[in-house]
Order: structure tokens, then C-alpha cells, then sequence
């Protein structure tokens, strides 16, 4: 009789919904298990299992959660109520059945039922748009890598490519006085030969002069020569070692006892190329700065993007102006952080563009001068991911200042 009731009244309504019925406690259970539901009335007296019954067992189970379930009750007996609540009720509706009373609360739980579903989907989108963000940052975090190598491979290969140069060059020097030790041996044998004793001796001891002073000379080049290339292969060694080092390949991820000083000394061997002829450099390191734990890896792509747009700035202010320009980078630590300050008087930045520089894919120029992007990143490296903290001071075409604190107990540290 009352299942007909509620039918009635959610018809004459307009109320839009599939209705089920269930004739029992266990029925509805069943029902339950198999059927996906959005709103259940449950009469708390049924034949078999009551209301409170059924309740307690969806509840047990955690089957469909979401679902909101409405007792319906003549009993004014409160503890009932606040019983079906506690085993997650949604609201009740008292018997006899007012219509006004009973469609209020079944289009309130639709409505609930509806705002819990757009909610969930939209849950569900952010969850997807994030993992896409984060899929984005690894491929612009990974953009930004590509770009810093390719940086640092023009600035390796000129390097290595001046003392190789100059080993190769010795090298063909080299083989000509080889070939020169050749024709003095050619020259001692002939001179112990029979048939030469009758030379002159005037013409041999001459020529035997003239061999032994061009021997000495080879001799003590020879030494200048090994000492060049011993200098040359030892300066291609540091900078592959500077490379490794600076890259970090063998801990592209973990947290490591990190000296700062080290990472601007590698850096500067690396970049060399970049900085002559656009910038006069000045180091200024912290000789007694401490270690802290960091991704090495990190840092240095942090500090690489930092000089780089330093460069970048400086070159484009020189189209239209004479140089060179200006790098100082100084390396400093207190009680509670080490950092490092790059500053550069290129184009510099914008009061009004200061709040913008950290922010994704902003750039200030369209020359694609490097600020914007690698900022961004950067400073999720440095705030984010170490606890640290990335600052910037500039005055537009004077001078722009950056700043990179690291703190003495990482983030890493329990």
C-alpha cells in the first residue's frame, strides 16, 4: 500500500525516475547487490528484517556508499531515528505520508544525489587535468634539460676543441722530428762506414755539428711539446669530469651531500664559451660554505638556467649597445642556508613583471631570451622540491639579480 502511495505521488509530480520495488528486507538486499540505485526508502517496520536491519547490513558491507537512504517510519520513537543516522541515513520521511512533506525530501535527496555526481565527475576531471599538468611539467622539465645540454655541449666542444687542437699540432711536429732522429741514425751509419772514412773530416765534423746542435734543439722542444700535451689532455679531463660531475648522471634523483661552491666552479669550466666575449666574469665564493643534502642534478639545471638567461640578457642589450657586460656570481652562507647570487647587467626586468617570472609559460620577451619558463621550473626546484628559497631583485635595463638559498637541513632530512 505504501509502495502505490509513493508511486502516486512521485508520478503526479513529475518526478523523473526509475522506480524498484523490494517486498522484503532480504529482497532488497539482493536487489542491492546487483542494481545500481541513487535513492532507496526503506520502511523501518517490514516483515522479516526491519528497516534498521537492512541499513546496518548495505552499511556493513559498503555497497554503493554514495546511495542516499530514506527510513520511513511511523514510530516517534526518537532513538530509532537517531539510530538509522548513525548507520548512515540520509533523512526520513513519517507515515502517514504527506505529499508536500515526502516530494520535498525526495527531490532534495535528487538534487543531493545529482550535485554528489557532478561533483565526483568533476573530481575525476582534476584528477585527469593533473596528471596531465604533471606529464606536461615532466615533458617541459625535460625541454628545459634538452635545451641546457645542448648549451653545454657547444660549450664542451669548444673547449675540448682547443687543446685537442694544439695536441694534434704538436703530434705532426712530433712526427717531423722523428723523422729527423731517422736521418741522424742514417747519419751515424754512414759515418761508421768504411768508405766515408776517407771524406773529408772537415765535411763530417760539420755536418756532425750541425746534427748535434738541431738534435738539442729537438730535444729541449720535445720537453716544452710533452708538457703542452700533458696540459691539454689533463684540461680535456677535467672538463669530462666537469660534465659528469655537473650532470650528475649517476644520481639523476637523489638527495646528496651537495657543495655549492663545486657546482659554480663546474659550471663556469662548462659555460666558459658562452661567457667570453659578451661578459667579464666575477667569482666571488664563500671558502668556508658547509654542505647541504640536495638533488646535485637539480641545482646545477637551476643555476645553468639562471646564467644562461644572464648571458641571453646580455647579449641582446649589447645589439644595441657597446660592452662587455657584467656576471658577478658570489656564493655565501648563514646559520640556516647556503646560496649563491647571480647578477648580470643586461636588459634587467620590469617592476610590474617581477610577480609574472615564476609563473608557467610566461615569458617577458619575445626573443625568447630563456625567462619564463625555466624560472618556472626552477623555482619548483628550489621552493618546492628542497624547502629553499629563489629570489629576484632588477631595475629594467640596469641590472637583474638572482638569488638561490638552500637550506643547511634538507627537506630530505626526517
Amino acid at each position: 500500500m505504501i509502495q502505490l502511495v509513493a508511486r502516486k505521488m512521485i508520478s503526479e509530480n513529475n518526478i523523473k525516475v526509475e522506480i524498484y520495488s523490494a517486498y522484503s528486507g532480504e529482497e532488497a538486499i539482493d536487489d542491492y547487490d546487483i542494481k545500481e540505485f541513487d535513492i532507496v526508502i526503506l520502511d523501518i517496520i517490514m516483515p522479516g528484517m526491519s528497516g534498521i536491519d537492512v541499513l546496518k547490513t548495505l552499511r556493513d558491507r559498503h555497497l554503493n556508499e554514495d546511495v542516499k537512504i530514506i527510513m520511513l517510519t511511523s514510530i516517534s520513537d526518537k532513538a530509532l531515528i537517531k539510530d538509522s543516522f548513525q548507520l548512515g541515513a540520509f533523512d526520513y520521511i513519517t507515515k502517514p505520508i504527506e505529499e508536500d512533506e515526502f516530494v520535498a525530501r525526495i527531490q532534495n535527496a535528487i538534487h543531493q544525489r545529482m550535485l554528489e555526481r557532478k561533483l565526483s565527475e568533476s573530481v575525476k576531471m582534476m584528477k585527469a587535468q593533473n596528471e596531465e599538468l604533471k606529464n606536461t611539467q615532466i615533458q617541459l622539465v625535460q625541454k628545459e634539460q634538452m635545451a641546457s645540454m645542448g648549451h653545454l655541449a657547444a660549450g664542451v666542444a669548444h673547449e675540448i676543441n682547443n687543446p685537442l687542437g694544439f695536441i694534434i699540432s704538436n703530434f705532426d711536429v712530433i712526427k717531423d722530428y722523428i723523422k729527423r732522429f731517422e736521418n741522424y741514425i742514417d747519419y751515424l751509419e754512414s759515418y761508421s762506414d768504411r768508405s766515408v772514412q776517407a771524406c773529408d773530416n772537415r765535411e763530417k765534423t760539420k755536418e756532425h755539428e750541425r746534427l748535434e746542435k738541431d738534435l738539442e734543439f729537438i730535444r729541449k722542444d720535445l720537453i716544452e711539446l710533452y708538457s703542452d700535451m700533458d696540459d691539454g689532455l689533463n684540461r680535456v679531463r677535467r672538463i669530462v669530469e666537469g660534465l659528469r660531475s655537473f650532470s650528475r648522471v649517476d644520481q639523476l634523483e637523489a638527495y646528496e651531500d651537495y657543495n655549492l661552491n663545486e657546482g659554480i666552479e663546474t659550471l663556469i669550466v662548462l659555460t666558459r664559451n658562452e661567457i667570453d666575449g659578451y661578459a667579464n666574469l666575477d667569482i666571488e665564493l664563500d671558502a668556508h660554505i658547509p654542505t647541504t643534502r640536495a638533488i646535485g642534478y637539480h641545482i646545477n639545471q637551476t643555476l645553468l638556467n639562471i646564467l644562461m638567461n644572464a648571458i641571453e640578457s646580455i647579449k641582446v642589450k649589447l645589439e644595441n649597445e657597446t660592452g662587455p657586460g657584467r656576471v658577478k656570481i658570489r656564493t655565501f652562507h648563514d646559520a640556516h642556508y647556503v646560496g649563491c647570487t647571480i647578477w648580470d647587467n643586461g636588459l634587467g626586468i620590469a617592476q610590474r613583471e617581477l610577480n609574472n617570472i615564476f609563473k608557467p609559460f610566461y615569458s617577458q620577451s619575445k626573443k625568447k631570451m630563456g625567462v619564463g619558463l625555466g624560472l618556472s621550473i626552477s623555482y619548483d626546484i628550489i621552493v618546492n622540491k628542497h624547502n629553499g628559497v629563489f629570489d629576484v631583485r632588477s631595475e629594467e635595463g640596469i641590472y637583474a639579480e638572482f638569488t638561490v638559498k638552500l637550506p643547511l637541513i634538507s627537506k630530505e632530512t626526517p
